[in-house]
């Protein structure tokens, strides 16, 4: 009998320990870069949303995502004005709690703030800081919960000179010391992730290279909000999350809980409408389709697409029985140094039902040549007033192919074209040198 009651007791006290739905729950907790945004008011013109609020579609059934991160504030007015205030008190052994900070940490150029109040919210990136990242990391422990820490993403702000974020841009106020580190809040994050050996996700080299992939003008108009270098549009929160997600997974964290949802196999990112939310991709009444084709192919006919293929201000030789591209009149002009907009070779593709395209590839080399460089463009607009990014100002190498991609998703009507567009040029003025696409892949859902 005395056994009995003690198995008794020990299956009450997991009861206490575990919830009835044994579901694992995600506790966010930041800034407005994590936050949650009104859809219905910030949309549009005022679009805005926080990478948390776009990690939903990264998790399973299993997670329970709680994000409390809360505009405006700092590790210090957060955990003064939420966390002590009761959320602490929420956590539950097994909860994973994600910490962001930093933005509003350096309100105060980079010094501590005596009291509480939101305009006392500004820290030192070794002082404060550190101190409130420590006090969520233990209070975190002391709760039978994991705390994962999260440096804050990049503003978007560029040094001209180097063409990469600039410090100020990466959380370093280096402007305001001669010392590279006194003000680097990424950096105090690191050094207090080894030293409490907690794992950490670095978001401001993860954003800092993606930003810096897009260049500071496509990465305003489409990462971050409208006048805008430090909130997000839905489409930058979506990628953000996608780093955040791709990230964990190689750390193993959470790794049976991440996956690349459905809508995100096919159709990997939509940057062809204001609002990733919005989209509804209709599988239940789609075929996933790969298509691939090369220049030779000049008109392809199925019976749910054609492709056309057309050559501006261009020509085509064939060597070595493979077909190469060429300026009109074979000789190359010298001072070229970005795309000429009427220079380009086409692919048209027309489906006869609505189309989403999820990937493009492209495959491309230079012949005779090692100074030819390229860009490539997506659009489903004739006029490329938006266009999507496959390569910019690429450098081409001779006779090794290279292959370049884009994963946004673009969306075309029933019956209206797709556009690829490469435009190549030379650095220098010369004849005998060539393109060479190997191919072009499109992967993507057809309405049946």
């Amino acid at each position: 009998m005395k056994n009995k009651q003690i198995i008794i007791l020990i299956v009450l006290s997991l009861n206490l320990w575990f919830p009835a739905s044994a579901q694992i729950r995600i506790l966010t907790i930041g800034d407005s870069t994590m936050a949650e945004y009104d859809v219905e008011k910030r949309s549009g013109e005022n679009e805005m949303r926080g990478w948390v609020q776009m990690l939903a579609p990264f998790l399973s059934n299993d997670i329970e995502l709680i994000n409390r991160a809360k505009n405006g504030r700092s590790s210090k007015s957060f955990y003064n004005e939420i966390w002590v205030a009761g959320l602490r008190e929420t956590l539950i052994p097994g909860d994973y709690v994600f910490i962001q900070f930093g933005h509003n940490d350096e309100k105060a150029d980079g010094k501590d703030t005596e009291g509480v109040s939101l305009d006392k919210r500004g820290t030192a990136a070794w002082g404060q800081y550190q101190e409130y990242l420590r006090k969520y990391i233990e209070e975190t422990r002391q709760k039978g919960a994991i705390p994962i820490l999260f440096t804050p993403i990049v503003r978007c702000l560029m040094d001209t000179a180097t063409n990469t974020i600039s410090d100020i841009g990466m959380h370093n106020l280096t402007h305001l010391t001669t010392n590279a580190t006194t003000n680097n809040y990424p950096e105090a994050m690191r050094a207090l992730a080894i030293e409490m050996d907690v794992p950490l996700i670095d978001m401001t080299l993860l954003t800092k290279k993606i930003v810096e992939n897009y260049g500071v003008e496509k990465a305003r108009q489409i990462l971050y909000a409208k006048n805008d270098n430090t909130h997000l549009r839905a489409m930058g929160g979506f990628q953000f999350a996608d780093l955040a997600v791709k990230e964990l997974k190689r750390q193993h964290i959470l790794s049976d809980y991440l996956n690349t949802p459905q809508q995100l196999t096919d159709i990997t990112k939509d940057t062809g409408s204001d609002n990733y939310e919005n989209i509804h991709i209709p599988y239940d009444k789609g075929q996933k389709i790969q298509i691939n084709w090369s220049p030779a192919n000049n008109v392809i006919k199925t019976k749910d697409y054609q492709i056309e293929t057309a050559f501006k201000s261009l020509d085509t030789i064939i060597g070595n029985g493979k077909m190469l591209i060429t300026i009109a009149g074979g000789q190359w002009p010298s001072g070229d140094i970005d795309m000429d907009a009427s220079r380009y070779v086409e692919f048209k593709l027309t489906a006869k039902n609505e189309l989403y395209i999820s990937k493009v590839q492209i495959s491309i080399a230079s012949v005779g040549a090692n100074d030819m460089f390229f860009t490539a463009l997506a659009s489903a607009d004739e006029s490329f007033q938006k266009v999507y990014d496959i390569a910019t100002m690429a450098k081409l190498k001779d006779e090794e192919p290279a292959t370049y991609q884009s994963t946004s998703v673009i969306k075309t009507e029933k019956g209206k074209p797709f556009y690829i567009r490469i435009y190549p040029w030379s650095q220098t003025a010369s004849a005998n040198k060539y393109l060479q696409i190997e191919d072009v892949r499109i992967t993507g859902l057809i309405l049946k």
